[in-house]
């Protein structure tokens, strides 16, 4: 039976607490390039409404996360509205569900974006608030997971663009299979032994204990002085090469490294996040 580690949390917590670390692996991750690639081409305000127009109908996908924001910078241009209902109606990572993910759109649209548009006017963007603006407008459930994935990737528009932000901390960290993932090997989330499969594992904690890890995440943020969707770029990122290398954690830095061009001492800090997978390779004959 699984159950939560909170001192844990709070450990993996002080291991992230190096602002430039994370830093580094918002700026190493894939969609934030993806990010910058879309602005870079439409220009801040029509690019950040495109990117959380994107960023709320990112759920079951049919493709990786990096290929389906790789496939949203392709295919963004002006007007954000009008390439966003060719992306929805196009994109191979979008092929299920397409009309439930158009009237998504389509409330966006006409009721979303143009509260958006005033909040990207202000100095300081409030995250907390266009959270709340997201759930309330859209009648989701309060730390919806896509919604505090769209909060997160408009923040990334705004570091992008250089643009100040408060209210990072109001902003639940997006549970996804990757997250759910690195909360079990990193020990926040135990009562799992080393012969189970950890990858079926994930899948089941992403469905049933989002709001367990949730509180784990905001533990670790406490302790690191960090919002929750700044650490998720780390967890994101290194999810990726876990899930790649749960039968081998020895690889799991140096394809961090090789994948995403780290500085191996910067990656050692980050052991942390799989040390339950090198106590299991250690325990096994």
């Amino acid at each position: 039976m699984l159950y939560p580690n909170e001192q844990r949390a709070r450990e993996v917590g002080v291991s992230l607490s190096d602002r430039h670390l994370v830093e580094t692996f918002v700026k190493v991750d894939p969609q934030f390039n993806s990010v910058k690639s879309i602005l870079g081409k439409m220009g801040f305000h029509e690019g950040a409404l495109y990117v959380v127009g994107v960023s709320l109908v990112s759920y079951m996908l049919s493709l990786r996360g990096e290929v389906h924001w790789s496939l949203a910078a392709e295919l963004s241009s002006k007007p954000y509205h009008q390439s966003l209902k060719r992306f929805v109606q196009e994109s191979p990572s979008l092929a299920r569900l397409r009309e439930q993910r158009l009237r998504r759109l389509e409330i966006y649209l006409s009721r979303v974006a143009p509260i958006l548009r005033r909040e990207l006017d202000e100095d300081v963007v409030d995250l907390t608030k266009v959270l709340k603006v997201l759930e309330s407008q859209l009648s989701t459930s309060p730390g919806s997971k896509t919604v505090a994935f769209a909060t997160k990737m408009l923040m990334y528009a705004l570091i992008a663009e250089g643009k100040k932000f408060s209210g990072g901390e109001g902003v639940p960290i997006p549970v996804d299979y990757r997250v759910s993932l690195v909360t079990l090997t990193s020990g926040m989330l135990e009562g799992w032994v080393c012969g189970d499969d950890i990858r079926k594992l994930a899948h089941d904690v992403r469905a049933r204990w989002r709001s367990t890890v949730v509180k784990l995440w905001e533990a670790a943020s406490r302790a690191a002085g960090t919002p929750p969707i700044l650490l998720d770029s780390v967890a994101w990122v290194c999810g990726l090469c876990i899930d790649e290398n749960v039968e081998k954690p020895s690889g799991i830095g140096e394809c961090i490294t090789s994948s995403f061009r780290l500085d191996p001492p910067l990656v050692g800090k980050l052991e942390v996040l799989w040390s339950n997978l090198i106590r299991c390779s250690h325990a096994s004959p």
